[in-house]
């Protein structure tokens, strides 16, 4: 699948972004501990959000091949029903 690849290129970009925004911040000595919280909590948010997005799409193919599943083995049983009526 191609959005979950897509979310972890963003998710790094965010990191990366919040890497150099924390940086530039205390270089600059703007506001140190708003830097400080760039610099730790703004990765391990978008981990958080880029996980919890990854899960749906996670969640959605797993439905998938399970209801591709079901649908092999109704095929199957209903193969076998008609055979069996064919042979009484």
């Amino acid at each position: 699948m191609l959005t979950p690849v897509l979310i972890q290129i963003i998710f790094w970009f965010v990191v990366a972004y919040c890497l150099f925004v924390g940086i530039y911040d205390l270089a600059r000595h703007m506001n140190i501990m708003l830097a400080l919280e760039i610099l730790i909590l703004g990765p391990i948010a978008a981990r958080i959000i880029s996980e919890f997005l990854i899960l749906f799409f996670t969640m959605n193919e797993t439905l998938t091949d399970i209801r591709d599943i079901q649908n092999v083995k109704l095929e199957h049983i209903s193969k076998s029903s008609q055979h069996n009526k064919e042979v009484l």
